[in-house]
């Protein structure tokens, strides 16, 4: 049940921390990828984000565009294969995200000793 609780915690925390926004669990996995590619400084084409076994490829370029349209996403042509895109976090998505997942795993540590 504690783990039940933390996760309802969680989506809580998602939606505040993007101001009340939904996002759907494949909107979420690809928020992570994105994020943990710009971590690690990676370039992500939209074919790998379309790969996870949680979100329909359809769905996911649904997704991916409706973000983009929102200003969540931006979408930069390859210019090495004029066929390829890459797609990105915006500028100031990137700290949000870093700050919810932050947020989510202090909500995951055991209680301070009183």
């Amino acid at each position: 049940m504690a783990f039940a609780r933390r996760l309802i915690s969680n989506d809580d925390l998602r939606a505040r921390t993007f101001r009340g926004r939904h996002f759907t669990a494949g909107d979420w996995r690809i928020l992570l990828e994105l994020f943990v590619a710009t971590e690690e400084g990676r370039r992500s084409p939209v074919t790998a984000l379309t790969n996870a076994p949680t979100i329909a490829k359809s769905t996911a370029l649904n997704r991916i565009a409706e973000m983009i349209d929102a200003g969540i996403l931006l979408r930069e042509a390859d210019p090495g294969d004029g066929r390829r895109f890459f797609i990105s976090l915006a500028p100031e998505i990137h700290p949000w995200l870093n700050e919810a997942l932050a947020e989510m795993a202090r909500s995951d540590e055991p209680p301070a000793p009183e």
